[in-house]
């Protein structure tokens, strides 16, 4: 009865991102490469090369990896800018 708001949508990609699967009642979406998939993609190895620091936008953004990472694991939500749940679409296309 409580429609589902932003905050729970970022909430839900981040936890996605971390455990390989998100909350089924809260999107029925798939991550571009679905949930599992991104995260082994991305996410298996130690991040340690990537941080959530200071980087805002797409263009300090080294590699699509990164962008993923500022997108899922931080909550820059901004890299997204078309809501396609694909952030920098410059370099992630």
């Amino acid at each position: 009865m409580d429609p589902v708001d932003e905050w729970e949508l970022e909430r839900n990609r981040r936890i996605a991102a971390i455990q390989g699967n998100g909350n089924p009642y809260v999107s029925n979406e798939e991550l571009p490469l679905g949930p599992r998939q991104l995260t082994e993609t991305i996410f298996s190895e130690p991040m340690t090369e990537f941080r959530c620091d200071e980087r805002k936008n797409c263009g300090q953004m080294t590699s699509c990896e990164e962008a993923y990472f500022h997108f899922l694991q931080c909550g820059n939500g901004r890299l997204d800018g078309d809501s396609d749940e694909v952030p920098c679409n410059s370099i992630c296309h």
